[in-house]
């Protein structure tokens, strides 16, 4: 009897290891495949920041276009050339569009991962950056309307084709062409002003989320020490 009592807790035993010993690998499993997702994670926003970069010069450079027509228009800058002024006309069509790359992030959150991770700073972090990816979309929904009803329809036959050969007409802010205008197209102060306020708004907006950005790739990163 005492064989059959000490051979069965044998087996309890040996099948509680064995569980457990599944259990640890498994979670193991998870936890390096967390970590693998979110070190790529910290990959992508490189490119975030770049994009994040490139949108803030080009919405100050329209910013400032915006505000030198607003003095246009009150009576200033009245001896700068058509040519000159038709590069703060095409400046006002800028309008940019944030792509980041979301995949490893819904990767971790649709997964449930997110919330397994025991940093909670890093967490925090993360939805802190993201969390602000609608609102920036917002802004652009907008500012697109803006320029659509208000802009682009006062264009309409006061500008000419462009010379690809023509250095002195063809000239390119960031990666925004500058379109020649054969006349100068009045629009609204108040536009203007919108157009001015929107784009210095949508600039700050990105230079947060932008350090955001940084904080989050340089909190990740240093967990690999």
């Amino acid at each position: 009897m005492k064989n059959y009592f000490f051979d069965l807790l044998v087996v309890v035993v040996g099948i509680s290891l064995s569980f457990l010993v599944e259990e640890y690998r498994v979670r193991r499993e998870l936890n390096n495949h967390r970590e693998q997702l979110i070190q790529r994670l910290a990959t992508t926003l490189t490119d975030d920041i770049k994009d994040l970069n490139e949108n803030i010069i080009a919405h100050q450079v329209a910013s400032e276009s915006a505000g030198f027509m607003i003095e246009y228009q009150q009576g200033q800058h009245r001896d700068v050339s058509l040519d000159s002024l038709s590069y703060h006309l095409s400046a006002l069509l800028i309008n940019t569009i944030f792509v980041p790359n979301e995949e490893e992030y819904e990767s971790l959150k649709n997964s449930g991962q997110l919330e397994l991770i025991s940093d909670s700073a890093l967490v925090k972090s993360i939805h802190r950056k993201y969390a602000r990816h609608p609102f920036l979309r917002q802004v652009e929904a907008y500012m697109a309307d803006l320029i659509a009803r208000e802009v682009y329809p006062k264009y309409a036959g006061r500008t000419r084709p462009i010379n690809a050969l023509d250095s002195n007409i063809l000239r390119i802010h960031g990666s925004y062409p500058v379109h020649s205008f054969t006349q100068v197209p009045h629009i609204e102060n108040h536009v203007l002003t919108d157009l001015q306020i929107y784009h210095l708004h949508y600039a700050n907006l990105s230079r947060s989320l932008m350090k955001k950005t940084q904080e989050l790739q340089d909190r990740i990163y240093s967990r690999k020490g």
